[in-house]
């Protein structure tokens, strides 16, 4: 039996049938209200835009399985592909909350997009990191590519591939193309999972008949249980410590309190660097500095009344060692 990671579309007799769409609802106290309603800038039938969706703090993914444009890049801003000679190439689509407005922030396409490969089948989103599941990958691809390019290899159908995305400031780029280490046929490699530098992948119809756990980077080549599927984890120790879920609250006319979540075992304390303009610091150690020691809220004052500031939060190590840090743009209120 063949496993795939796919999910089934519904029919509806309408011009644009199934072109899908995105709903946004904010909670104040306990009253929920509709805040945005998104649809693809390059709408067409039977895109499936929004079948899997995920949001962090301000950001939100959106994947369309089904669309059909025939690009390998990734385009920064609003605008996205209007070819349609790829059917089922999939897309996604990032967006980016300023106040209470959603703008569409980037258009994700496979670096190896090809028809019925459905880039964008499962979606985790979590901080700057983004990872995109890609039911139809047929490589035959048993690594991990780090970088922007990707097997163009189809002699695997359905085998499935994680293709993982890094956002530096207002950028989106490809950080790695994710193939496990025993890849075969239907295996549907393609539901992602992330939480800081970890991440985790489903392959529900992988085959083989292990009953244990493998530390390492191997993987058993048996085939003999079909669809007993398998979980896979990797690490990025390039990100060991990185903070996530920046967020601010108690805005006022000079200053702003700043929150964020843990970084892990190995950071030791955490650099706040801020600007004037919409681009943050490039790295902890340019802009204005605080040290917020081993906090994970700190109150920032002194700040220029109805001006645009950005914000980069690093952790750091024993060495004095930063890590990328977490980043955030907004207009100081008067």
């Amino acid at each position: 039996m063949t496993t795939v990671c796919l999910k089934m579309i519904p029919m509806y007799q309408t011009a644009y049938s199934s072109s899908g769409a995105t709903y946004i609802y904010k909670r104040t106290g306990s009253t929920w209200v509709q805040e945005a309603y998104i649809k693809a800038a390059n709408a067409n039938a039977g895109d499936s835009f929004g079948g899997d969706v995920s949001i962090s703090c301000d950001t939100l993914a959106v994947g369309a399985e089904s669309e059909g444009s025939n690009q390998t890049t990734i385009t920064n801003g609003s605008t996205a592909s209007t070819d349609n000679s790829l059917g089922q190439s999939g897309a996604v689509y990032v967006y980016k909350r300023s106040g209470s407005t959603w703008v569409q922030e980037a258009y994700l396409k496979a670096s190896n997009a090809r028809g019925f490969t459905f880039f964008g089948t499962r979606l985790e989103l979590n901080g700057n990191t983004l990872a995109v599941g890609v039911g139809g990958d047929a490589s035959n691809q048993t690594t991990i590519t780090n970088g922007t390019s990707a097997s163009l290899d189809s002699s695997l159908s359905f085998s499935g591939a994680v293709f993982v995305y890094r956002r530096t400031g207002i950028s989106w780029v490809q950080e790695a193309y994710v193939k496990s280490a025993n890849i075969d046929s239907g295996d549907g490699f393609c539901t992602p999972s992330l939480s800081g530098d970890t991440l985790v992948v489903g392959a529900p119809g992988e085959d083989s008949n292990q009953t244990f756990i493998t530390n390492g980077a191997t993987a058993s080549a048996n085939n003999s249980n079909s669809s007993s599927g398998a979980v896979y984890i990797y690490r990025n120790n390039s990100r060991l410590y990185d903070p996530g879920n920046l967020s601010y609250s108690s805005l006022g006319s000079s200053s702003l309190t700043l929150t964020w979540s843990s970084a892990g075992r190995l950071a030791t304390g955490y650099m706040i660097a801020y600007d004037q303009g919409s681009t943050p610091p490039a790295n902890c150690s340019s802009g204005t500095q605080v040290n917020a020691l081993n906090v994970e809220t700190y109150n920032i004052t002194g700040i220029l009344p109805n001006t645009n500031h950005s914000f980069r939060v690093c952790a750091y190590d024993g060495s004095g060692l930063y890590s990328e840090g977490v980043t955030m743009s907004f207009l100081t209120l008067p």
